[in-house]
C-alpha cells in the first residue's frame, strides 16, 4: 500500500515505507501493523489509542485501537 494517511490519536504520523499491513477478516477482528518513524523519539503510544488509516482517496480502510505498542531504537548504521 502506498500513499496512505495514518493517524494515531487524531495526529498524522509518518510510517516507514512498505511496513503497512491491513488484514481485513470476515466475522473476526481486522488488524493492522506498521512501523512509525519518530526521529525525535518523542512519541508515546499506549494501548487503547485510536488508529485510523485512509487510502489516497480519503476513504477509511482501517479504524481501530492500539493493542500492543512496541519501541525499537535503530543505530546510525540502520
Amino acid at each position: 500500500m502506498t500513499a496512505c494517511a495514518v493517524y494515531i490519536d487524531s495526529g498524522l504520523i509518518t510510517i516507514e515505507q512498505a511496513t503497512l499491513i491491513v488484514e481485513k477478516r470476515i466475522e473476526e477482528r481486522s488488524t493492522s501493523a506498521f512501523t512509525v518513524i519518530d526521529t525525535a523519539a518523542s512519541a508515546d503510544y499506549t494501548r487503547g489509542m485510536p488508529v485510523e488509516i485512509y487510502d489516497p482517496d480519503a476513504t477509511v480502510i482501517f479504524a481501530g485501537f492500539i493493542d500492543t505498542p512496541g519501541r525499537a531504537r535503530l543505530s546510525n548504521q540502520g
